[in-house]
């Protein structure tokens, strides 16, 4: 309130000022002392002044009504981005300072994924490849779509520097199709690509078991009967992982119930599971 009455105060000061000034340019011009630019310009002054003035009494008699409780003045705040409201942070009547923050935006069309990179693997990370991204808790691997018939998102960023504290690079992806369920600032695990793209056989990652510390599969051998196969594994791909050996293509895998199929092996009772 008190900066409030200061701007009118001052304001006001300036008009009188500019009204005197006025008044004196004009007497001296009616003597031929000063030319005809002198009076423009204390005109000009002073309508600058009256403006000012009219401003500051505006925002003063919109602080007073706000303050009073009743009503009739408002300020229009205009957003920097398109989105929704996500949180208020004041309550309707309350006084707010300048850079008080009043409400949090989101914008729900477009979400950023950031993944940070080791610095042992910078070097090798690929622009253009797809990626794929596991929010935490939730099993499913999300694609993020670069390229392919249907892409779906672009790389925003990738960083030129290393971070001192955690060695690291940052690889920033805008998402353009959204899941729902995505929440910004939620963890994820990311996986991006790095090095040069291989041909290999792949397989869902649930159909993956860790048995004592050996990676193993089942594969349909016949009918209703299941072989235990011991894999090395290499890169992978949101949910798929590539099988170096131990998998043939076009051999079917169980890919759901795996370890339900593991214990009715060991118990000597026929396995069941969903193959593919």
């Amino acid at each position: 309130a008190a900066r409030v009455g200061l701007a009118v105060a001052e304001a006001q000061a300036r008009v009188e000022a500019g009204r005197a000034e006025l008044a004196r340019t004009e007497r001296m011009l009616a003597d031929q002392a000063v030319p005809e630019r002198r009076l423009e310009d204390a005109r000009r002054q002073l309508r600058v002044a009256e403006a000012s003035l009219a401003a500051a009494r505006r925002a003063e008699a919109l602080y007073r009504s706000a303050q009073s409780g009743r009503g009739g003045g408002s300020w229009r705040i205009t957003a920097a981005i398109a989105g929704i409201v996500d949180a208020v942070e004041v309550s309707p009547g309350e006084a707010v300072e300048a850079n008080e923050r009043l409400f949090r935006l989101v914008d729900p069309s477009v979400i950023w994924v950031t993944a940070e990179i080791p610095e042992s693997w910078a070097s090798r990370f690929v622009r253009d490849a797809d990626a794929s991204f596991r929010v935490v808790g939730d099993e499913r691997w999300l694609p993020i779509a670069l390229e392919g018939d249907e892409p779906h998102a672009s790389l925003v960023h990738a960083s030129r520097t290393v971070d001192p504290e955690s060695r690291t690079v940052r690889v920033v992806y805008a998402l353009g199709v959204a899941d729902e369920a995505l929440r910004v600032g939620a963890a994820a695990h990311v996986l991006v690509p790095v090095g040069e793209p291989v041909e290999a056989v792949t397989v869902a990652r649930s159909a993956v078991l860790d048995v004592e510390g050996r990676s193993v599969v089942y594969v349909q051998a016949e009918g209703e009967s299941f072989e235990e196969r011991g894999v090395r594994l290499g890169a992978s791909q949101g949910d798929r992982v590539a099988v170096l050996s131990g998998v043939e293509a076009g051999e079917r895998v169980v890919t759901r119930g795996a370890h339900l199929v593991r214990l009715a092996g060991s118990s000597g009772a026929v396995g069941h599971g969903h193959v593919h």
